[in-house]
Order: structure tokens, then C-alpha cells, then sequence
């Protein structure tokens, strides 16, 4: 599998997730909220509408949960997902991340459990897989290729959680505009809006043309399609978990 269809596969399913969140968030605004109840400092107070992992429940008809783990001072394991037949479990270190790398570390995690309903190989299964994963992502001396497929989906998954984040309608031509004359005038303050590290905002607007050939017609008619089903669960009576 090639590894821009792999992005794309993961800008695909965010954009399914955003787009029926922003039916329930209207006007669009950030920072875009994860869940709707407050769950440890990593969540801003946020107690009546639903967020990303919220609707995300009901596309994937299972519940997603979110758990803190330490292992200790300078751990290069920010994040990582159990995945269950019935459940998925997204771990996010709470020692070593501030707030706003834990917003897009869990958001990353949980492209990850929507790529896995479209591209269920890519999971990680043996400890020998897991090991040999890790050890390419810390030492970063494994260039990515089509047939490591489970790196692909480790480096696609970025792009994913951005788009969750920072989607594309919040992404206006004046900032686009000031970014591109002078950066440290907009960063710094777009970062703090919309609750994602410097750097995310950094690649975002820096890679807007590559966002924009991701995005493509196809992924918009599949994201109007799902958001049709969703309608259609929540008229039947589907329950958020």
C-alpha cells in the first residue's frame, strides 16, 4: 500500500469524525473538545456538547476510553492503544506531556482505532512487532516504506489527529496569508487557540497544499455518506458511551 493512500486513508476517517462533530458544534470554534465530561488536566472543563471520542463511539459502535500511565521521568512513550473486539484503550503518559501534547497524542491514538476498521493489518500484533515498531520510531533509522505497513500507519496517523484538531474550515486564507510573511507573529497565538503544540501549527500551515490534495472529492462523498448513517443510527435511538 502505497504511503500517501495511507495518509489519505487517515485524513478520510478524521474527516468522518469532524464532520459530524461539527453538526453538533455550530458555530465551529476551538479548541476542539476530545470528550464532553472533564477527565483528568489534559481535558479542558467541558460538560454539555459532545466531542471527537464522543462521536467517534457511534461510527465505531464500540466505546473508546482514555487512561493515563507513567513510566517514569524522560519517557519516549508518549502514547500508545490497546485494541479489543469490544473496546479500545488509549494510553497517554501523564508525567512528561504538557496539556496541549496530550490533546493531540490521545487524538492521534484514536486515528489509529479508526484506520484499524479500514486497514485492520496494520495493527502491531507480537512483541516482537511492538519491539521492532518502537525501536524504528525512537531511533528513527527505518525509512518508510510500502511494505513496513505498520510505520505507515505510525507517521499517517499525524496527519490524522491535525485534521481532528485543526480542521481544515477553522484554516482561513488571512491566516495562511500572515503565515506566510511572518510565522512567529501567528504561531505562538494559534497554538494557545487552538490547544495543539507550536510545531503542529507550524506543520499545518506549512503543509496546507499537501492537506488539500489529501483531502480530494472521494473523501468528501465517503464523509457526507457516513455522516448519513450516523443520522440515521441516532434516529433508531444509538446511545453515546
Amino acid at each position: 500500500m502505497d504511503f500517501k493512500d495511507v495518509i489519505k486513508a487517515a485524513v478520510k476517517v478524521s474527516r468522518a469524525v469532524q464532520q459530524d462533530y461539527q453538526t453538533q458544534h455550530s458555530p465551529l470554534a476551538p479548541p476542539i473538545k476530545l470528550t464532553e465530561k472533564n477527565r483528568g488536566s489534559w481535558l479542558p472543563n467541558q460538560t454539555v456538547s459532545q466531542g471527537l471520542i464522543n462521536r467517534a463511539n457511534i461510527i465505531l459502535d464500540k466505546p473508546v476510553e482514555v487512561e493515563e500511565f507513567s513510566l517514569g521521568e524522560n519517557c519516549h512513550i508518549q502514547s500508545f492503544l490497546f485494541h479489543y473486539q469490544a473496546t479500545a484503550v488509549i494510553f497517554v503518559d501523564k508525567e512528561n506531556l504538557n496539556f496541549c501534547h496530550r490533546r493531540f497524542y490521545v487524538a492521534k491514538e484514536l486515528v489509529h482505532t479508526l484506520l484499524l476498521e479500514h486497514i485492520p493489518k496494520s495493527a502491531t500484533v507480537t512483541p516482537d512487532q511492538v519491539t521492532q515498531l518502537i525501536s524504528d520510531l525512537l531511533h528513527d533509522t527505518t525509512p518508510i516504506k510500502n511494505d513496513v505497513l505498520s510505520r505507515q500507519v505510525e507517521e499517517a496517523a499525524y496527519y490524522g489527529a491535525i485534521e481532528l484538531l485543526i480542521p481544515k474550515e477553522l484554516i482561513t486564507e488571512n491566516m495562511l496569508k500572515i503565515y506566510s510573511s511572518n510565522p512567529s507573529e501567528i504561531t505562538g497565538r494559534l497554538a494557545e487557540q487552538f490547544k495543539v503544540p507550536l510545531r503542529i501549527i507550524e506543520f499545518r500551515l506549512s503543509r496546507n497544499e499537501d492537506f488539500i490534495e489529501y483531502y480530494g472529492s472521494k473523501v468528501e462523498q465517503q464523509c457526507e455518506r457516513l455522516s448519513v448513517i450516523v443520522e440515521r443510527a441516532q434516529r433508531k435511538g444509538a446511545t453515546i458511551i
